[in-house]
C-alpha cells in the first residue's frame, strides 16, 4: 500500500460523499481511505457504509468525540499504507491529486519527509485558484505565514510515529504539527494544484465560531 488517506469527520454527511468521490476519482489507484467518525450524532456512519460496499479500500473507524487531532492520529494507528495523505471531510481531491504525489516522490527518490500541494478554493460552485508562494529555505517561516490545510500535505508514515498531533490543541493542531515535522525532516513543496479547500457557513474553524 503506498498511500494511506486519513479523514477526520464529525457530522458530515451532508459533505463527506463529494469528498469521498474524490478520493474514488483519482488516477492514481494504490490506496486506502480511513474515515475517522469522531462521535456523530447525524448519519454520517451510513453515508460512508454506503460507499464502502462499494469499493473496500474505504474503511470506518468510530469513536468517542475526542477533535479533530485525536482521529487523525487514531486514523494512522490504522494506517497500512508507506505515506499518509489527510483529507478534511468537507474537502477535496483533484483527479491527479495522489498521482502529482507519487511522481514527485519516486523522481526525488524520498525516504522521508512532509511534502504539501497548492491548492485551489471553493465558494458555493466557483473554484478560485491561489496565487503560487514559494517556500523560501525556511518551512517553519512559511508555515507561520501562509497556513497549509491539511488536505494538502503528505507525510512519510514513520514521521507520524513520532510526530503526533497535539491532542490538547483543538485549533491549528496542524500547524504544530507542520512544523514540528520541519524541525527534523526535510519539507518538500508541489506546485501543482491539487486540493481544494471548500468554504461554507459550517467550517470548523472560521472567523463565527472560533
Amino acid at each position: 500500500m503506498f498511500f494511506s488517506i486519513i479523514i477526520p469527520a464529525y457530522n458530515r454527511s451532508t459533505l463527506i460523499l463529494d469528498t469521498l468521490n474524490s478520493v474514488l476519482s483519482q488516477s492514481f489507484s494504490d490506496w486506502e481511505c480511513i474515515v475517522v467518525d469522531d462521535g456523530s450524532t447525524d448519519n454520517t456512519r451510513e453515508v460512508v457504509q454506503n460507499v464502502i460496499e462499494k469499493d473496500d479500500r474505504f474503511k470506518y473507524i468510530y469513536q468517542e468525540n475526542a477533535e479533530r487531532s485525536v482521529a487523525r492520529n487514531n486514523g494512522v494507528q490504522h494506517a497500512l499504507g508507506e505515506w499518509i495523505c489527510f483529507l478534511d471531510s468537507d474537502d477535496l481531491y483533484e483527479n491527479e491529486h495522489l498521482k502529482n504525489f507519487y511522481i514527485y516522490i519516486k523522481n526525488n527518490n524520498l525516504e522521508t519527509g512532509l511534502l504539501f500541494s497548492s491548492f485551489k478554493m471553493k465558494f458555493g460552485n466557483e473554484l478560485i485558484n491561489q496565487k503560487f508562494i514559494e517556500m523560501n529555505n525556511n518551512p517553519a517561516d512559511y508555515f507561520f505565514n501562509y497556513p497549509v490545510n491539511p488536505s494538502r500535505v503528505c507525510v512519510k508514515k514513520e514521521i507520524c510515529n513520532i510526530v503526533k498531533f497535539r491532542e490538547d490543541s483543538i485549533i491549528v493542531e496542524d500547524m504544530i504539527f507542520w512544523l514540528e515535522t520541519a524541525l527534523d525532516y526535510p519539507v518538500y513543496q508541489l506546485k501543482s494544484d491539487t486540493a481544494v479547500y471548500c468554504t461554507h457557513g459550517n467550517n470548523s474553524v472560521n472567523i463565527s465560531n472560533n
